[in-house]
């Protein structure tokens, strides 16, 4: 028993050593493949969040170490408890500038790189037993915002103005010069060891890929691929390049084109390699799976907006987050979607929410997925968090059009919570002698309508902070019929759900709703099974005259002093909700008597 006892401690323990499913290296290994053997089986459900400063430019992404997440935003170095998202050191470590380049981990030192020309070693240790800080080199004369690579102890590092050095992890001496460059490098370098030759490659400012022999300390080649050219990855005789125009396979040795496709490109961020395929975000917003022999598409999935950086494959899934600042995991083989959710729904959904994308490629380590979106939250998924939130529904509106040809939109409660308003007046007057009406609140009233319109529809935003919205799933009834799947679209750039009960028409009106009470029902489930359900109803009467836009009041002028007229008062207004959908999105609060 006591021997047990013992065991069950000693999984609880902090744990910094390096174990199976940690990720010390931005993109898992020196060659940036973006490949893990790690699996998560989806759906997930957030499991906790850790917000920082808004950072629109962040490329770093965090480490993980056994139970520790390694998290750098803007010039400041986080540590996590990755099981609750609780700070472990006393206070963040700080810089003096800001880092692009991920955290590695080598031999329990924990490497930081600034922009300012500095490298941090740091012990990675709750509570460490001498200083914080091994070793601090900051004369390098220009920025680090290279990811750079670990070969045995020695540390390779590229700064902005093309010197790579050296540099000995175990005795922290001084760093050596090992070659200088005549470009400005880009992204993080790529390392492969191919029989017996030490292949390094990266991208340059120029839009050049570099090919160089590390161990002989000899420029192969460096050839202009143009148009923006991403990162490269090495695997075995082949630098894999991409720009915004093409995706191609050069040899190492030589610099010969092996395949290229103009049907491919990467928008950002390097390509991943996985089974035999090249994953590539291109600009007009596709996630693509080339045949990594010959280039040939095997698959393709189009996105909600352009990826920003490189999707990652954790066993048979790939994970990647788009420009909106949605999160997706899809099948590695045919790109087909098993689950999303949105980052940051709260301040990201509705009609004047902001737009936080996700910079950086999502980091599968210690049984969780940890994704960075540019409001600067740190964000971590599990299989198996908790997720007891139904998903909910915001700024629901009727909007049709109004006798100026003009879209005009009603904002709503659902039934239940008119109901309950009616019943609190009714409530308030049930024991007033003499009986006296109930004041219902104008909010608890029948909307009436008319039907004869050129549109007619029912729309609200949806969001979830938990697993994430099955968008699929969603179903919408019509007095109790359920509505074709043509009359039901949800937006995922912003989650809007859109209700058509009369479809745009241009010509005459070739669809009216009929006089009567009109109820629309919605079943909104998350990706673990809670549901949202809510029904909106309004009364349609087609003898009610075209719908006029009420005219603004305005406020009687304000008296001048003397001599001084009186001042026009300022026309009251709505706030209204921004178009984009046919017969867009007009203003909302109106309600016609």
């Amino acid at each position: 028993m006591k021997a047990r006892w013992l065991l069950m401690l000693g999984t609880m323990v902090v744990t910094t050593a390096a174990m199976a499913d940690d990720a010390t290296v931005a993109h898992y290994d020196m060659a940036r493949t973006g490949f893990t053997t790690q699996k998560l089986s989806p759906p997930m459900a957030l499991h906790w969040k850790f917000s920082t400063a808004e950072d629109l430019t962040a490329t770093s992404l965090p480490a993980v170490v056994g139970n520790r997440v390694f998290f750098c935003s803007k010039g400041s170095v986080y540590a996590l408890d990755i099981e609750t998202g609780a700070p472990v050191w006393e206070q963040p470590y700080e810089t003096r500038g800001r880092v692009y380049v991920t955290p590695m981990v080598h031999g329990g030192k924990l490497l930081i790189m600034a922009d300012k020309g500095e490298l941090h070693v740091l012990d990675m240790a709750d509570q460490p037993a001498g200083q914080r800080v091994l070793g601090y080199f900051p004369g390098f004369r220009a920025g680090l915002t290279c990811d750079p690579i670990i070969i045995g102890d020695t540390l390779y590092l590229i700064t902005d103005r093309g010197s790579l050095y050296s540099l000995d992890l175990v005795g922290l001496k001084d760093y050596k010069l090992v070659y200088q460059f005549t470009v400005t490098p880009r992204g993080p370098l790529s390392y492969f060891e191919s029989n017996g030759v030490q292949e390094l490659s990266f991208a340059t400012l120029d839009d050049k890929v570099v090919a160089f022999d590390l161990g002989k300390k000899a420029l192969k080649w460096q050839k202009t691929l143009g148009m923006s050219a991403q990162p490269p990855v090495v695997q075995g005789d082949l630098i894999y390049a991409a720009n915004r125009q093409f995706v191609s396979a050069v040899r190492f040795r030589s610099g010969t084109e092996e395949w290229k496709t103009t049907r491919a490109s990467s928008y950002k961020g390097n390509p991943t390699l996985a089974h035999g395929r090249v994953y590539v975000g291109t600009q007009d917003e596709w996630l693509l799976a080339l045949d990594q022999k010959t280039g040939k598409e095997a698959a393709r999935l189009e996105l909600d907006s352009r990826l920003l950086s490189s999707p990652i494959v954790g066993d048979q899934e790939i994970f990647f987050g788009t420009a909106e600042g949605n999160l997706y995991c899809a099948d590695a083989n045919t790109l087909a979607i098993k689950w999303y959710c949105r980052l940051s729904p709260l301040d990201t959904v509705g009609p004047k929410a902001k737009h936080f994308g996700v910079n950086v490629s999502p980091v599968l380590g210690g049984g969780a997925l940890l994704a960075v979106n540019q409001q600067g939250t740190l964000f971590c998924f599990r299989p198996d968090a908790l997720d007891l939130s139904k998903p909910k529904i915001s700024e629901p509106q009727w909007v049709t059009e109004a006798s100026d040809g003009k879209g005009i939109a009603y904002s709503v409660l659902t039934d239940d919570e008119r109901a309950r308003l009616v019943k609190e007046a009714e409530d308030l007057v049930a024991d007033v002698k003499p009986a006296r009406k109930p004041d219902i609140p104008k909010d608890a009233e029948d909307l009436k309508l008319p039907g004869k319109q050129k549109y007619f529809r029912f729309q609200t935003y949806l969001m979830d902070e938990g697993s994430g919205i099955n968008l699929e799933g969603i179903n919408v009834q019509l007095d109790g019929v359920a509505l074709p799947a043509d009359q039901v679209l949800v937006d995922r750039k912003n989650y809007l759900l859109r209700i058509d009960l009369v479809k745009q028409s241009t010509g005459l009106i070739g669809n009216i709703l009929s006089d009567a009470k009109h109820t629309v029902r919605l079943v909104i489930p998350d990706f673990v099974g809670n549901k949202q359900v809510q029904s909106f109803s309004v009364v349609i009467d087609n003898n009610l005259p075209p719908i006029r836009r009420p005219q603004p009041a305005v406020q009687p002028g304000m008296p001048g002093g003397p001599g001084m007229p009186g001042m026009p008062g300022m026309p009251g207004s709505s706030p209204g909700m921004p178009g984009g959908m046919p017969g867009g999105m007009p203003g909302g609060g109106f309600r016609t008597e």
